[in-house]
């Protein structure tokens, strides 16, 4: 009958304005919260720049720098910033012979095993070499040995313009998924 069609018609109209708004409404949020986390990401990164002596750091390979004042002091910084902005990790890497490396990390701070201080970051995502070569802030999406990872890479350049370390904030993709 008539009336059954325009019923059917009525009712499938509604479905279908539902699903695309809800669509809609999905992708607004998602392009939205990933935004917000890029953001807290570059935020906690300038946080982090600020906490850093690079005269300090460019004596990371000193004897006993990693139990110096003022590492320890950067540790707790590090830490107070990935704790405030609910990061899973915060750190710098140096680049030296090709080779990227650990040379502060906020996982370091009271931790007495597995210290990531002077060791090779094998398995950084290619966007933290290109922060190295190319001077500018990258992200990336990625999994590592510490599982999968949303990261801003953020160059700490010298007075000349050189890139002398990368900041690297991190956020666990489980966590991000969870919010």
């Amino acid at each position: 009958s008539l009336k059954r069609k325009i019923n059917l018609y009525i009712c499938f109209s509604i479905i279908g304005v539902a699903l695309v708004s809800s669509g809609l409404f999905f992708y607004k949020y998602s392009a939205e919260l990933n935004n917000s986390i890029m953001k807290r990401l570059s935020i906690g990164a300038h946080h982090a720049k600020n906490c850093i002596d690079m005269n300090s750091l460019a004596r990371i390979h000193e004897e006993g720098f990693s139990s110096s004042d003022d590492y320890k002091n950067t540790l707790v910084r590090f830490k107070e910033i990935e704790q405030s902005f609910g990061f899973s990790s915060i750190y710098v890497c140096v680049q030296e012979s090709g080779h990227i490396t650990f040379a502060c990390d906020s996982g370091d701070y009271q931790s007495n095993e597995d210290l990531s201080f002077l060791t090779e970051y094998t398995d950084a995502p290619q966007q933290l070499a290109e922060c190295f070569s190319s001077g500018q802030e990258q992200t990336a999406e990625y999994t590592d040995k510490w599982g999968p990872t949303k990261s801003l890479f953020y160059p700490v350049k010298d007075s000349s313009g050189n890139v002398r370390f990368v900041i690297g904030a991190d956020y666990s993709i489980g966590d991000v998924r969870r919010e």
